[in-house]
């Protein structure tokens, strides 16, 4: 094979977010360029058609003048990086390339021969590959985004997806390195047991802003990138500042509208001349939803103000229109008013459209909170209700940092879900009130935001609440937001009854706002889904109604620890809820990560919650997740590509091997695991052992033995399935289907590494270090990288340090977080040379005492008794036909080997069998999805997957 070489990219002509890498690097600068560790300097990797590539980004400064010898700085604030030499080596070739993408450093001396470069190298795998041409382009990823609690707002449309028949629409903002390119959207269908790519298309306009379907075709948003709050010139109607595009089912583009007119918003011009109606500096403040009914689409959306010249700025509003699918405008306008609106929805319940916002408290509401209202569309538009109240009906309220008007921390909003009686609707926020309003945007707030629910009643928008106060005298109004016109501090109270909220839940009297204590507001008729301790907050709320009339809840769960925004995701949940939004069950861990709060909502598809998210090679995720509570994930593929999914093969036997069908079971049991190559550790001394067999000679299936990999379904390459109550953030373990949760709260890296030096230090937990094992050298030639054994003394408990980094859910090209789990326990021997691989004729088949387990893996536990299966033998399933705790051995003495650790439920801590297969071993912490012939085997037999892991380290020591 040829050996891997660095190519240079530049722009391809007209397409600038194509990169064409067709000229070699020279060594000198690649080496600069690789070693860099400046602020410029970062570097990405990015998998095609299983090829991975990595991508090394760098601002360089270089003399174009000396030609004998170029000179090259990374430039780090100016020149100050020392410089470097390159030499022959292909310069000539790489500097007129690099000419094409560098400009002067100086404008005022262009001709001064110093130059600067925004550079991309690419590490391609062979010396061969050349004129290769990538999109740098990416999708946005969940896992990046920060906490919610360190915004005041939501996030404008990132992934939007939208099922139609048996397609599926997404709409999504392309990004490089981070920063917005283009608005596309594309429509995928199943092949095969995945999706592949039937059409995409670049919008109008750089920002996305949400997509709707009606079966057929797929309605686009798409705006201007602009931010004009300051600017107070700028105060009318104004042509590609947002656009909808309508698709048909092939991808052909129908019409495409500038909506930004009177056409389609009517019009509203003040005495200054300033159309109210316009939109400015879209999504600005919050995000944009679409929503398709009744032959009309309707759009919620965040924008500015026209210019409130005293104050010299614009104020921040949601706006409501419809766009009639033939195009046409039906001067249909709505706004809010009174208050800001931070985040946005709008669904169509089969009748009428149904909005939701979330807004502020500013100075003058009485509290902050989540608001509904309707629009009924006709044939001459559509009829936003209750009529007269701009500020909505409020279902939700709670009071809010006064100081500088936002939302902040307080309450994410989640999902408005219609049934048969009204809407479900899912948000996140504080149970208590605190004692003064907080700004908990500079410091977040330590008191937990709990997952909430609240059922709103069908015609919610016919309740009259509220009174307004005119110098004659009070009458009733429409809502629930008591308005005192002879004030200048209008609204003074929110009043949340029973008609608009029917659920049964948490009710309180009226509370007044404790910065202004003439404004009250009350609450009815919340359930509080969580229980969270402080420091522990729900975040990136969602919700989808399946068919059973269920509703299911997804959340992730964040830490604070009170310093700064030192913010850090812990794990994501989901949760069975009756319609009326009772528990149905506990909350199931669940290993994918939720885009934030915003129009990325989840939906129904095939009677399952779906959602999609960015891969970290630019591609896509559909995550789905029925009512058994079972994680599927497959990856969306593009035109063209080759990561459909494919049937696995399931594991072959030699005829003379034990195996299935090949001799009596016994016990009468079935699903033999398959044999190894004789010596589990090749090269470590038999203890009365057969002489080593070459992993791959002999009657052994060894290293080509085809199988599982880890977190996969035997039956389906390229899905990524993951059963109830799995292991945290890029685990690839998941527990049996049906089991209990398993509690214990994972520690993070930083506090693992403190408790097992703390451990092992010998002036503290004394645990000293027996052998060291890199398992990346299991196979022939195997030796420990440290062998203490002969000076390890007597002792009286052992522990087991494995370390292993996974591959992400998307192939295995990329990797994930590193996983780790230290367990001690009592001695189970006396003897040092038995407490690593059994490569000994002892079995050690029992339970162990006094065990503790330390993982940064969530639901990777175990206190008091558990047991282990310590033996080198071939072994059989229990009476469930399934490996796990329950195997007997048989067989060969020097078989397929068993080394398993179990906690006091029976549930796997870690696991390392078949050792003699080398880089095919099984490997694993926590419970195995590894499936086969229908049963689910917990203990990692069959995995197959030692080569899946980038690092695997495993360290045993005593005390």
């Amino acid at each position: 094979m040829n050996a891997e070489v660095w190519l240079f990219g530049s722009p391809v002509p007209g397409e600038p977010h194509k990169m064409q890498f067709q000229v070699k690097a020279p060594q000198a600068f690649v080496k600069a360029m690789t070693s860099d560790t400046s602020a410029n300097a970062s570097s990405s990797q990015r998998s095609i058609d299983g090829v991975t590539y990595t991508l090394q980004y760098n601002k360089i400064g270089w003399d174009t003048g000396n030609f004998a010898q170029a000179r090259i700085s990374p430039e780090n604030n100016g020149l100050g990086k020392e410089w470097f030499s390159v030499k022959d080596d292909g310069w000539d070739a790489f500097q007129n390339s690099l000419v094409a993408v560098s400009k002067p450093y100086n404008a005022s001396m262009p001709n001064n021969g110093w130059r600067i470069a925004d550079t991309v190298l690419l590490k391609a795998p062979s010396a061969s590959t050349t004129n290769l041409t990538l999109d740098m382009t990416g999708q946005f990823l969940a896992e990046k985004s920060l906490s919610e609690q360190t915004r005041f707002s939501s996030m404008n449309p990132q992934i939007v997806a939208v099922p139609m028949g048996s397609s599926l629409a997404v709409g999504y903002q392309a990004q490089f390195k981070g920063k917005s390119r283009d608005a596309e959207v594309a429509v995928y269908e199943p092949s095969g047991n995945g999706w592949k790519e039937k059409w995409s298309q670049k919008l109008p306009l750089k920002v996305f802003g949400g997509i709707t379907t009606d079966g057929q075709n797929v309605y686009a948003l798409s705006a201007i990138d602009e931010d004009i709050e300051k600017n107070m010139v700028i105060n009318t109607f104004r042509m590609g500042v947002l656009k909808l595009t309508k698709f048909d089912a092939t991808g052909q583009k129908v019409w495409e509208k500038d909506v930004n007119n009177s056409d389609y918003m009517g019009s509203g011009v003040t005495e200054l001349g300033d159309e109210q109606l316009a939109v400015y500096s879209p999504f600005t403040g919050g995000t944009a939803q679409l929503a398709y009914g009744n032959k009309q689409v309707a759009v919620i959306m965040a924008c500015n103000t026209s210019p409130d010249r005293p104050i010299s700025s614009r104020h921040q509003r949601a706006i409501m229109f419809t766009v009639n699918a033939d195009g046409s405008g039906s001067q249909s306008f709505h706004e809010t008013s009174f208050r800001h609106s931070f985040d946005q929805r709008v669904v169509f319940d089969g009748n009428d459209f149904v909005y939701a916002d979330i807004g502020d408290t500013g100075w003058y509401m009485p509290a902050a909170g989540i608001t509904m209202r309707k629009g009924k569309p006709s044939a001459t538009g559509t009829k936003y209700v209750p009529e007269g109240v701009a500020e909505g009906v409020y279902i939700y309220a709670r009071h809010g940092d006064q100081t500088s008007h936002s939302n902040f921390s307080f309450t994410s909003l989640g999902d408005v879900v219609a049934d048969a009686t009204g809407y479900g609707v899912l948000f996140a926020s504080q149970k208590k009130m605190l004692a003064a309003p907080a700004n908990g945007f500079s410091t977040p707030i330590q008191a937990p935001h709990q997952l909430a629910f609240v059922h709103v009643a069908k015609a919610f928008e016919t309740a009259q609440d509220a009174s307004e106060t005119h110098a004659g005298g009070a009458k009733p109004r429409n809502g629930n937001v008591t308005i005192d016109w002879t004030v200048k501090d209008k609204p003074k109270q929110i009043n949340i009854t029973s008609n608009v909220v029917d659920s049964v839940g948490d009710s309180r009297g009226f509370w007044a706002h404790p910065s202004k204590p003439s404004k009250k507001f009350n609450q009815h008729g919340v359930i509080w889904l969580t229980q969270l301790a402080n420091g522990t907050s729900a975040e990136r709320p969602k919700m989808v109604r399946l068919s059973s009339g269920q509703l299911l809840a997804m959340w992730e769960e964040w830490t604070y620890d009170g310093t700064g925004q030192n913010l850090k995701y812990q794990s994501t949940k989901g949760m069975l809820l009756s319609a009326s939004g009772r528990a149905s069950g506990t909350a199931t861990t669940l290993s994918a990560r939720l885009n934030p709060s915003g129009a990325d909502r989840a939906f129904a598809m095939n009677d399952k919650a779906s959602w999609v998210t960015g891969r970290s090679d630019g591609g896509l995720w559909l995550h789905q997740l029925g009512s058994d509570l079972l994680l599927k994930s497959v990856k969306l593929g593009k035109q063209n590509s080759t990561n459909e999914a494919t049937p696995n093969p399931t594991p072959q036997f030699a005829a003379n091997n034990v195996g299935p069908g090949s001799q009596p079971n016994v016990g009468g049991k079935t699903g033999n695991p398959p044999m190894s190559p004789g010596n589990p550790i090749p090269g470590r001394p038999n203890v009365g052992g057969p002489k080593p067999v070459n992993s791959l000679a002999g009657n052994s299936v060894g290293s080509k033995m085809a199988g599982p990999s880890p977190g996969k379904n035997a039956a389906k390459d390229g899905e990524w399935v993951i059963l109830p109550n799995s292991s945290g953030s890029g685990s690839t373990s998941a527990p049996n289907a049906g089991s209990k949760s398993v509690t214990g709260k994972a520690l993070s890296d930083q506090s693992f590494d403190v408790a097992v030096k703390k451990l092992t230090d010998a002036q503290a937990g004394g645990y000293r270090l027996v052998y060291d094992a890199d398992l990346a050298r299991l196979g022939d030639g195997f030796a420990y990288a440290v062998d203490n054994s002969s000076s390890a003394g007597s002792f009286t408990r052992i522990g087991f340090l494995l370390e292993l980094t996974p591959p992400l859910p998307n192939g295995g090209s990329v990797f994930g977080d590193s996983q780790k789990v230290f367990v001690t326990m009592n001695a189970f021997t006396t003897d040092v040379n038995k407490i690593s691989f059994p490569i000994h004729n002892e079995a050690f088949q029992q339970s162990v005492e006094s065990m503790e387990v330390q993982s940064n893996v969530m639901g990777i536990h175990g206190t008091g008794t558990g047991s282990i299966e310590f033996f080198a033998n071939d072994y059989l399933p229990g009476d469930d036909n399934s490996y796990n705790k329950q195997d007997q051995i048989a067989g060969r003495d020097f078989g397929y080997g068993s080394m398993q650790v179990f906690n006091q439920k029976g549930e796997t801590v870690f696991a390392i069998n078949g050792w003699g297969n080398g880089q095919k071993a099984d490997i694993g912490i926590g419970q195995s999805s590894v499936t086969k012939e229908g049963k689910t085997h917990t203990d990692w037999t069959f995995a197959n997957n030692a080569d899946t892991y980038s690092t695997k380290r495993l360290r045993v020591y005593v005390k």
